[in-house]
């Protein structure tokens, strides 16, 4: 599957060097410094007129917050819920080892393979 997903920032919302500095910092990360297995890859960063674009890979298995909302009593088996959590964790702890912080870790923001394994 080559499908993409690309967000895109205008660059009208770039009021500071520092604001467009962070969007590079940001594909850095995202592209090199992160690499885990549970770490979504930024494979391009992309100037257009009117915006910049991140082109991520695609997660076709959409959010875990649509996943969990899924199930019966909105809960996940435990042996489940232990592995989710133990794959955001070695996520988060990879990135913590690199002095790397998400600041808006949410279950719309873990995103989950839509083969059949709910995380």
């Amino acid at each position: 599957d080559n499908t993409v997903i690309i967000r895109t920032t205008k660059k009208t919302d770039f009021t500071t060097v520092k604001a467009l500095e962070h969007i590079y910092r940001e594909f850095a990360f995202l592209s090199q410094k992160l690499a885990h297995p549970h770490i979504i890859k930024c494979a391009e960063l992309l100037h257009g007129r009117q915006g910049i674009h991140m082109v991520f890979e695609n997660i076709p298995g959409g959010s875990l917050s649509s996943k969990v909302a899924a199930q019966v009593g909105q809960r996940f088996p435990i042996p489940v819920a232990m592995e989710c959590f133990r794959q955001i964790g070695s996520a988060i702890a990879h990135c913590h080892d690199r002095d790397v912080c998400h600041r808006s870790l949410c279950l719309e923001h873990v995103l989950v393979h839509a083969d059949g394994d709910p995380c």
